[in-house]
């Protein structure tokens, strides 16, 4: 038999804005996101476009890189970072965006939105590497017998 649970939230995890030293807590929620949601920032920051941009800084790797390819991978980037930056804000901050931005600054909401993005991608690619794990382990059963 096969069978998943639903969840009220995917994920749920509590974002922290601190002091200097650490140790006064300035402001803090909890980010919780639905399965929809989830699904949304996935799409955002694994599409089309980011492997595209993989493909560019394998260019830059090779030193095959002129003017026109960098503009389109700073072109690529802006526009990458712009929407899954918006996207952040809404499903991840909601109603605590400005609050955060009122204590911390915009500098600090940056930074933490690119804590998130970071988060999120590492949490893509953990739940991906247990399929192939899983894969390659039934793969190794059938084979063997």
């Amino acid at each position: 038999m096969l069978s998943i649970n639903t969840r009220k939230y995917e994920i749920e995890e509590d974002i922290l804005l601190n002091n200097e030293d650490e140790s006064k807590e300035l402001f803090r929620f909890t980010m919780k996101l639905t399965s929809d949601e989830l699904n949304k920032l996935n799409k955002a920051l694994l599409n089309k476009d980011t492997l595209k941009l993989a493909n560019k800084i394998k260019d830059i790797e090779n030193g095959e890189l002129n003017e026109e390819k960098i503009d389109e991978v700073f072109e690529i980037t802006s526009k990458m970072n712009e929407e899954t930056f918006k996207l952040i804000g809404e499903l991840c901050f909601k109603e605590n965006k400005e609050k955060f931005i009122e204590i911390g600054g915009e500098v600090k909401y940056i930074q933490m939105v690119e804590m998130i993005s970071d988060f999120l991608l590492i949490n893509i690619m953990k739940n991906n590497q247990k399929r192939v794990n899983t894969m390659n382990s039934e793969l190794t059963k059938i084979t063997k017998n």
